[in-house]
Formats: C-alpha cells, sequence, structure tokens
C-alpha cells in the first residue's frame, strides 16, 4: 500500500514507529501532494494530571502532533502541527490563525534533518517540547523571557530599539509618522514598514501615523498571547492584556481625521524578567491596523484587519558590532583615497560597527571604476567619497565626506583618533610626513597588479615615520627576491576609458583587491581596539597562487635621530639596526679605528637621509688606533648592485667611522666630507662619527 508514497515518507513513518516517545503511527494520506503523518506521542504528565489525563492548561497524556510532508523531503523538513484546540498560551508557539505551530527547534529544520541521526532528531525536539509543556517548562527565568514567536506573519518592520524606548512620550503615548510600503511575499499580501529616526517625511507618499503605546510602569504582563490578533477587536483585547486601556479610545478618536488605509501600532510592555538575549525586561509587539472604517459612526469596524509585524533591528553601530563580534569602535576614522582599496577597507571597518568616518577623494567615480571599487555608482559621476558617504549613511554609520585634496583642507578638518592613506599618491604621503600629526597614520598600497600588499603603521610619535617604514621595505627587498621583483616591476598602463581619455592604471582582479583589503581592515580593527603600544608595523604581504597572501611582518623601533649641525640642515635618521651594528663593528675592532659606508633613502622634499645599511671597509682600508681611510675596492660594484635592486631607491649616502677614545672631528675629518660632497655632485651626503656614548655628524 504505502509503495505508492516517496520512499523518503515512508522511511520517515518508519522512524516514528520506532521512537521511543511514540505511542502510535497513523498511515500517511497524500492531498494535492502534501503528505501528511499524525504521530500519536506519549507525554509524562507531573502529579495528579498523569491520573486525570492532561494538566491544569490542557496538555494531555497523548498528544497528537501532524507532520506535513511535500515532495521537496528529505531536503526540506515538514512543518509541524499540534492538534487544532492545544492551548496557545505557551511560550515558543509561533503565531497563526489556524494551526498551532510549536517552534521545537531554536536554528533550522531543514539544517537538523540533515545531521547523523536525521529525522530522529526532529522526533526528539518534538517529544522534549511536549515534556516541557506538561511540566510549564518551556521558559527559564535564568535564560529569559521568550519574546513572541513572529515567524509566520504579515509583514516585517524595521527600527533602531534602543531609539524607540527613547522616544519622548506623553502620557505613555508617542505619535509619529511611518513610511512603509506593502509586497507579495509567500504568495499572500503583506506590510513593510520603516520607521524614520524620530522625523517627520515632508514627502507624504506611502506614509502613514505610528502609533507607540506604552504599557501602565507598574503592572507586569506575564501571560502569553492566547488567540490570534487578526482583527481589531482582538487588538483591543490585546491591548487591554496588557494594561494599555486607552488604545481603542485613542484610535477611534485619531480616525476621524485620519485618510490613509494604514495605521501602525507598536506596544511596549513589561515582561517579568529580562528577554532572552537581551539585558531589558521590555517586549515590544508590532501591528499594522488596516482601516475599515463605519460609515456612519467614523470608527474603526472590529473587524478591520490586523497583521502582526516581525521587527528587525535597524542597521546601527551597535547591531553591526554585534554581528561581526567586535566589542567597541568608538575610533575616528579619516580615509585618505576612496579608490578601489580605500573604499574596501573602510567598508570593512564600517561593517564593524566603526562609527565616524571623514572620507576624502577629490576624484569622481568613472564607469570603468566598476570593474573593482567596493560600490557601483548610480549617479552621473559621482565623487567616491561621496558614494562612499551615502552608503555608510545607508547601514547607519555617521560619515562625512570632501570632494577636496586633502593637502588643501587638512587644517579645516575635524580631529580624528586615525588616519589611513589608501592614496598611493607619494605627494600626499610627503605631505603627512611634513605635517605635525599626533593621531596613527596607516600607509595602505598594493604592487605588481595586486600581487604585492603593504601596510604600514606610524603611531602618533611619528617614529618611525612613514617614511622610515618605506626604507625598511626597500631594505628587505635586498634579499628578498620575491618583494625585490614585486616592488620595483612597474607594471601599470595607460589604459583606456573612453575615446581620447585614459589613466595610468594597475590591471587586477577585484578579488585580489579584496583579499588585501580584508586582511589589512581585520588588521587596523584589531590596532584600534588593543592599541599600538608593542605592535609589528610593517606587513608585506604576497598573494600566492590567488588564493593565500604570505606575510612578511616586521617591527621597526624607533630610530636613532643624529642631531644637526649647524653647517647643514640635512635630517639623518639611523635605523635601530644599523645603530647596533656601528656599536658591534667599532667595539670589536678597538682601539683601532673602523669604519664603512652607509647605505640610506634620501627623500628630497623632507631633506632626509634615512639610513638602512652599511657596508664594511673594504679589505684595502686603512685602520689604526688614531687613523681611519676607507678603502674603495670592491665598494663601486656593491653600491651598484643595491641601487640596482632596488631601482635606486637606496643608495650610498656617505661614510662612518669610529672614535674608540671619543672626541669632536678632526680637521682631516671635515676636509673628508667637503671632498666627499663634491666627489657626490653636492647630493645629500652625510659623515657620521662613532664614539662609545654618542654618534654625530661630521
Amino acid at each position: 500500500m504505502e509503495n505508492k508514497f516517496p520512499i523518503w515518507i515512508v522511511k520517515a513513518k518508519q522512524f516514528a514507529i520506532e521512537h521511543p516517545a511514540v505511542k502510535n503511527v497513523s498511515e500517511i494520506h497524500e492531498l494535492n501532494n502534501i503528505y501528511l503523518l499524525d504521530v500519536y506521542f506519549n507525554v509524562n504528565l507531573p502529579g495528579k494530571f498523569d491520573i486525570e489525563g492532561a494538566t491544569k492548561k490542557g496538555v494531555k497524556k497523548v498528544e497528537i502532533v501532524t507532520f506535513e510532508f511535500n515532495d521537496k523531503f528529505p531536503i526540506i523538513a515538514p512543518k509541524i502541527y499540534l492538534r487544532h484546540d492545544f492551548p496557545r498560551n505557551f511560550p515558543h508557539i509561533n503565531p497563526s490563525t489556524t494551526k498551532v505551530n510549536p517552534c521545537v527547534y531554536e536554528g533550522s529544520l531543514d539544517e537538523l534533518l540533515q545531521q547523523p541521526k536525521w529525522f530522529d532528531h526532529i522526533l526528539d525536539q518534538v517529544s522534549d517540547w511536549l515534556e516541557k509543556a506538561a511540566a510549564d517548562d518551556l521558559i527559564n527565568s535564568m535564560q529569559g523571557w521568550e519574546p513572541m514567536r513572529t515567524d509566520d506573519v504579515g509583514g516585517k518592520i524595521i527600527y533602531n530599539k534602543d531609539a524607540l524606548k527613547a522616544f519622548p512620550f506623553n502620557n505613555n503615548i508617542y505619535i509619529s509618522k511611518i513610511k512603509y510600503k506593502k509586497f507579495h511575499y509567500k504568495k499572500k499580501e503583506s506590510v513593510f514598514s520603516l520607521v524614520p529616526k524620530q522625523k517627520i517625511i515632508n514627502d507624504d507618499k506611502d506614509t502613514a501615523d505610528l502609533f507607540v503605546f506604552l504599557s501602565d510602569a507598574d503592572k507586569i504582563v506575564d501571560k502569553y498571547i492566547c488567540e490570534p490578533i487578526n482583527n481589531f477587536a482582538g487588538l483591543c483585547e490585546f491591548a487591554k492584556s496588557c494594561y494599555i486601556d486607552e488604545f481603542q479610545t485613542t484610535v477611534n478618536e485619531h480616525i476621524t481625521k485620519y485618510s490613509k488605509p494604514f495605521l501602525f501600532i507598536i506596544f511596549i510592555v513589561k515582561r517579568p524578567f529580562n528577554l532572552i538575549n537581551d539585558d531589558s525586561q521590555l517586549e515590544i509587539f508590532n501591528f499594522a491596523l488596516e482601516i475599515e472604517l463605519h460609515k456612519r459612526k467614523k470608527n474603526v469596524y472590529p473587524t478591520s484587519k490586523v497583521f502582526i509585524l516581525q521587527s528587525i533591528n535597524e542597521s546601527n553601530p551597535r547591531l553591526l558590532q554585534k554581528f561581526s563580534g567586535i566589542k567597541s569602535n568608538n575610533n575616528k576614522i579619516m580615509q585618505l583615497g576612496c579608490g578601489s582599496l580605500g573604499s574596501k577597507i573602510a567598508l570593512h571597518l564600517a561593517r564593524n560597527g566603526c562609527n565616524e568616518f571623514f572620507l576624502v577623494d577629490y576624484s569622481a567615480f568613472s564607469p570603468h571604476n566598476n570593474s573593482r571599487h567596493a560600490l557601483t555608482d548610480h549617479g552621473f559621476f559621482t565623487s567616491k567619497s561621496e558614494l562612499l558617504h551615502k552608503n555608510f549613511l545607508d547601514i547607519g554609520i555617521n560619515s562625512h565626506f570632501y570632494i577636496e585634496n586633502i593637502v588643501d583642507i587638512f587644517k579645516d578638518l575635524p580631529s580624528c583618533d586615525i588616519i589611513i592613506d589608501s592614496t598611493a599618491n607619494l605627494s600626499i604621503r610627503q605631505f603627512l610626513n611634513l605635517t605635525p600629526i599626533d593621531v596613527p597614520i596607516i600607509h595602505t598600497a598594493l604592487y605588481n597588479n595586486g600581487q604585492l600588499s603593504l601596510m604600514l603603521i606610524s603611531d602618533s610619535s611619528s617614529n618611525p615615520n612613514i617614511d622610515d617604514l618605506m626604507a625598511v621595505v626597500y631594505s628587505e627587498a635586498l634579499t628578498n627576491k620575491t618583494l625585490q621583483a614585486s616592488l620595483f616591476n612597474n607594471k601599470a598602463v595607460y589604459s583606456s576609458i573612453g575615446q581620447g581619455c585614459g589613466s595610468y592604471t594597475t590591471i587586477c582582479e577585484d578579488s585580489i583587491i579584496s583579499l588585501s583589503a580584508a586582511a589589512m581592515s581585520s588588521k587596523i580593527q584589531e590596532i584600534m581596539i588593543n592599541g599600538l603600544s608593542d605592535y609589528d608595523n610593517i606587513f608585506i604581504g604576497n598573494v600566492s597562487n590567488n588564493i593565500n597572501i604570505n606575510w612578511i611582518v616586521k617591527k621597526c623601533p624607533p630610530l636613532f635621530i643624529v642631531p644637526k649641525i649647524s653647517s647643514s640642515n640635512i635630517n639623518v635618521r639611523l635605523l635601530k639596526s644599523v645603530e647596533d651594528e656601528m656599536n658591534s663593528i667599532s667595539l670589536s675592532e678597538s682601539p683601532n679605528e673602523i669604519g664603512g659606508v652607509l647605505i640610506g633613502h634620501i627623500s628630497y622634499l623632507t631633506n632626509t637621509i634615512i639610513i638602512t645599511n652599511i657596508l664594511p671597509a673594504p679589505e684595502d682600508s686603512i685602520c689604526t688606533p688614531t687613523y681611519f681611510e676607507l678603502g674603495t675596492k670592491g665598494l663601486k660594484s656593491k653600491i651598484k648592485s643595491i641601487e640596482s635592486k632596488t631601482n635606486c631607491m637606496l643608495t650610498y649616502v656617505g661614510t662612518w667611522h669610529s672614535h674608540p677614545k671619543g672626541g669632536s672631528s678632526s680637521t682631516t675629518d671635515r676636509e673628508t666630507k667637503r671632498k666627499l660632497i663634491v666627489l657626490r655632485n653636492y647630493e645629500p651626503t652625510v659623515c657620521l662619527i662613532w664614539t662609545s656614548d654618542q654618534i654625530f655628524q661630521i
């Protein structure tokens, strides 16, 4: 007989027959490709109720549960219904107008069905639910009050729950405007509504009035909705049970001068204890009233339709922080550059709930930017900063945008907590180095068609600054061939963006940029939460197989700043590794003087030499306790090799030697420097002297 039914439904019946909590199972009934199976569950009733056959609330010793399968089973789990007269005044019951639909599992039954015990998992959950209902133990004060289920309702409403509770109530009533629209969902008409942020909507189209009612603050509502609320009469009765006595009168008085088809209603009631996963005892109920007026009396017909609305929290920083797992995001972020990389980094941080952005980018969004920008343009050449700003507002993030060059407006911008530079603009990088800034600066950039990611972090002391950190990266490239190839392999091309119009850009897949942007934003988020103390400040990422990023992570300690001399305005900065190497070489060769060649990066705009490496004294050098003369054997080829490997970003910048016995520079030292400057065609040049207690310029 059962051969005519799908094999999986027959198997489900067999599982039910063999389940220890099941007394009996009906035959399978088919109706329009829906298969029904009644399962009789034994329920352990407490005390005398076991003899009487039912509890005080009406749970019986044997409960019939109907499983409703469709032809998608076992991919889709069956719907579960209790007998039509099962008492509804329990938690974990979905509101409905006809069948009683219990919520037997917190997650998805479809997912539960795919677990190893298969249909037994669902049978277990139903049995457990009935046992707890019999013991009146479906709610646990330690866990929290179970809010009314809203899985099968007539629409949705979006608002900021915290802001709603803070509305300026007058005699426990607050009236505002609400934007709404009707749509069809699951083959039935629904109402979608959106609460504005406490402001009247000027555009009257598709708006309605919103009433928010507070229950009596001294009264606690400790009962669940017993019957479904589907009309105005039922809503009035529910209002009374929530100690909202003026509800019906207030609505009817308002209706006389109201011309809209819908009225939206919110009840805020006090429960005996905090709601589940909430720090408040206040439960919020949402309804849409489709108004049908008595023609003569001009009041609402009792049969006017009422839709229960499912509330959805409005997107705001607190919500975003909750779902991203971020505890706090109070930093004010200045994002310089809102292009491909900058837009993705900023958007990741915004979605973590960072709540204050200053977006700076003077360039406009062009059609070709759609290939890898975080957003798509819906206007005609909207500025990138404005486009990102509008997106932030849509998700509830506070944002400001500036369509100018940071160089022109920096002094007029509000204060911030961190600056992220994603401009890939050398002049802006130098501007940031030259400008006194007392907040951390994070430099982000991509090279070699996105195959190389670079993130450099300078703290508020600006020591090291971004130029210092970049010089460390150049030094790292001397021994890292992969970095060297990526950093100095210029694959930017002049790409046409229209007839007779083009720009220099790097050809790169959107996914590759996203890969690096995600990693960078994750590290930036961590730094903002934990602070910069003892943090690594150089991150060099190489993309491998278009799926992994292999990161080189380094920490650059503060640099030694060599004191200036009156005859020179050059700033000289030594990496800590160079200072340590000078100390080691000088002490090991003492009492003889020793020295070598200084390798570094020259920043002409800031008039700075950053010394990154030293070459040891050539073998033809002369070293005595009172005299040092730098040899030349093999020196030229070593310097040319360094310049070749770094595209001249690192070069020969001068010499150094030691004075083991101390003392200032000699006439010979000063003459040597003069000759060196002439020899270098007056390029920025430095000559240093090491002593046991200082390093100084000649």
